[in-house]
């Protein structure tokens, strides 16, 4: 484990906490988060709970009130010589989110928590096949600020090595962001690991925004555990009941966003949208009615359409745009979009290009810019197999060929 230090090394005064002393002193955490009672808390300690979303927030402050009551439990580990001086490592259902809050016990008893600190180790550039190193699924749920260096947008059909190119310019920052920073924030899909997912959601960033040309964006990354765990999650966000950790965290980072009067414009793709619908649901089961000053692109989506549109609708939470391919198997069958017996036919024909290498020719990866683009896009790759087919659906459709 590497644990990260705020950067304060210096002691300072302890303050007894509750929700009247968080007010007075206006550090911007939510009076609720101390409903339990009070709690000591150092400054430095303070900063770092203030700069974490609100969901990191409350589930370091079930662990802050777990120690306060349970100093000397057997999952503390000693940290020093000092007797009195613990460390706690959370106790969090995901085995790839870690938190420490390292704290003491004065003579008198009382707990006091010195400093909160998050696994460096788990961010996901240090995402290597090297030992010591850790594997995609072992990553925590984190977010992260991306930023462009060379504006190139996917605006029209391109060749392949110009779609590899995509991937140098975008460049992630050293440390993990703990909010929502930037205009723009997005959501990837499943199986996509960190270097992929930064590149690929910021450029689904600019084709769904082309106005703003999208120069940096906040990457809320949904980190891969290989197919068959991401579908269960996919199914498991689905269902009506208890969503998952990522979009429970997610929907903690939507109300903060709005609660800080940010404006922030949202682009999900594939399982992107699954986590973005759930966590919208998991809002309006906790009594949030607003969410006006956010909106959404949605990109091959993996959750159904209508009841995205609906749920966001009782937010007031304006749609900017639906990008789908009509070949895309995740949107027509996941996302029912086409569920006809052509629609599945259509999609199953190019199975093997969706899920395949080649995000160019794949009707899923890259945005969805229109059927004569994605046919351009097919022909500059060499596509001829595939060519056919997308040439008979314009003719079918458009009557034009």
């Amino acid at each position: 484990m590497t644990w990260k230090y705020t950067g304060k090394t210096s002691a300072f005064k302890h303050l007894k906490f509750d929700g009247r002393t968080n007010c007075a002193l206006d550090y911007g955490l939510d009076p609720s988060l101390f409903k339990r009672g009070a709690v000591c808390l150092y400054q430095q300690a303070v900063v770092m709970l203030a700069s974490l979303n609100r969901y990191d927030q409350q589930q370091v402050m079930k662990e802050i009130y777990h120690i306060t009551k349970n100093p000397k439990s057997a999952s503390s580990v000693k940290h020093s010589r000092n007797p009195f001086t613990f460390l706690y490592r959370s106790r969090y259902p995901f085995r790839n989110y870690h938190y420490l809050i390292k704290y003491k016990q004065s003579t008198d008893g009382e707990v006091v928590i010195e400093d909160i600190l998050y696994d460096y180790l788990l961010h996901g550039r240090n995402q290597s096949q090297r030992k010591g190193f850790i594997k995609p699924a072992w990553q925590r749920p984190m977010l992260y600020h991306v930023r462009n260096t060379k504006y190139r947008p996917y605006d029209s059909a391109k060749s392949e090595g110009e779609i590899d190119e995509f991937a140098t310019h975008w460049v992630v920052d050293d440390d993990a962001s703990h909010q929502v920073s930037t205009a723009h924030a997005a959501v990837n899909g499943m199986l996509n690991d960190f270097g992929k997912a930064a590149w690929l959601m910021g450029v689904h960033s600019q084709a769904a925004y082309p106005a703003d040309k999208v120069q940096e964006y906040t990457l809320v990354h949904n980190p891969t555990d290989g197919v068959l765990l991401d579908l269960v999650e996919c199914a498991f966000d689905k269902r009506l009941g208890r969503k998952s950790h990522n979009a429970q965290q997610l929907a903690a980072v939507l109300r903060q966003c709005q609660q800080q009067g940010k404006a922030v414009k949202w682009t999900v793709h594939s399982q992107g949208t699954i986590i973005f619908c759930a966590a919208l649901e998991e809002l309006i089961k906790r009594g949030c009615h607003s969410l006006n000053k956010q909106q959404v692109a949605i990109h091959g989506s993996g959750a159904k359409l209508e009841r995205v549109k609906r749920t966001a609708s009782k937010l007031g939470m304006h749609i900017n745009n639906v990008r789908n391919n009509p070949f895309d198997l995740v949107p027509n069958l996941a996302g029912r979009v086409d569920t006809s017996a052509s629609g599945l036919k259509r999609s199953m024909q190019f199975l093997g290009l969706t899920f395949g290498e080649s995000a160019g020719a794949s009707p899923h990866s890259l945005p969805y810019l229109g059927i004569e683009t994605y046919r351009t896009q097919l022909q500059i790759l060499g596509n001829t197999k595939h060519l056919s087919i997308v040439d008979n659906y314009i003719i079918k459709h458009t009557g034009t060929s």
